[in-house]
């Protein structure tokens, strides 16, 4: 009797070396918000010194 091999799904194969992958803590996009955050407070603190 000949028993045909089972293909295994991809997503249940166990790596042996696995490493996660690291992301990095600060984001592009996590840099453009603080610099606009930072730059639209001090444009306002400005203004208001001008006016007093």
């Amino acid at each position: 009797m000949i028993f045909k091999t089972k293909k295994i799904p991809r997503h249940l194969i166990i790596q042996d070396e696995y490493e996660p992958i690291r992301r990095p803590r600060f984001g592009f996009f996590k840099l453009i918000m603080w610099s606009i955050a930072i730059i639209s407070l001090t444009y306002i603190v400005s203004v208001g010194m001008v006016q007093i």
